[in-house]
């Protein structure tokens, strides 16, 4: 299967109360077309840092992100943002909608900046996304009016109206009760079905969540090693060399 998003040798530090943090020392990381990828870590061990990398939200001071072979780290912020607009999907713990528009407005707004669509075919994209998480009923609704895991699906399907070569989802589940969390990767399961090609990265802290992922990782000490769940399931797990090429 092709590579759509790879780290090489990538590291990110910054300060903090004048002290120096390193997250990200050399991680490493390969993920193929319609893989579905966790990384676990506890608080503070670098996960937000390292999606910011991933979904060239920020550069790293080191190494390269490369996206569908492509390198990113010398591209120009306006070259960046309209590739990253392109090619990667974003799904945070807090939703980001706007109280002021409906479901389907929070879904088209992105894609009535990109210069490739007609506000038609944006429009078309938003109503098809909303439908696929089934949502088409309360394409009228404010946030509002809806619960907190249907603002999740709002924001999973705006993330998946860009048709996104890379869905990177940060504690989707974060903000949500066990049972409406379960839903919602049940909707994740659903779309990589209708969606066969798109990578998903999940990003947690919740080994249960991992473990549902067919390759996991742990960030540690600014690296990601590969887990392997035994059969005594999440909670006891063995931690291989960092993340082969």
């Amino acid at each position: 299967m092709s590579i759509v998003l790879e780290l090489a040798h990538v590291a990110k530090s910054f300060s903090v109360g004048g002290h120096r943090v390193s997250p990200l020392i050399d991680a490493n990381l390969v993920v193929r077309r319609g893989d579905l990828v966790s990384i676990v870590g506890p608080s503070g061990s670098g996960k937000s840092t390292l999606l910011h990398v991933l979904g060239c939200l920020e550069r790293p001071d080191q190494g390269e992100v490369y996206i569908r072979g492509r390198p990113t780290r010398d591209l120009s912020d306006e070259e960046l943002s309209a590739f990253r607009g392109k090619t990667l999907g974003f799904v945070f713990q807090r939703f980001y909608l706007i109280d002021r528009m409906t479901a389907l407005q929070n879904v088209a707004m992105p894609l009535e900046y990109r210069d490739d669509l007609t506000r038609e075919e944006a429009w078309a994209r938003a109503w098809e996304s909303l439908e696929r998480v089934g949502l088409a009923e309360h394409a009228h609704h404010r946030p509002r009016q809806l619960s907190g895991g249907q603002q999740q699906r709002v924001a999973i399907a705006r993330a998946l109206a860009s048709h996104p070569t890379v869905l990177l989802l940060d504690e989707p589940t974060g903000n949500l009760d066990p049972d409406t969390g379960r839903s919602i990767m049940r909707i994740i399961h659903e779309l990589r079905q209708v969606i066969p090609e798109m990578a998903v990265i999940l990003v947690t802290h919740d080994m249960a969540l991992a473990a549902d992922a067919e390759i996991a990782y742990e960030l540690h000490r600014g690296r990601l090693h590969r887990v392997h769940w035994d059969q005594a399931g999440p909670g006891v797990q063995t931690i291989s060399a960092s993340c082969p090429a």
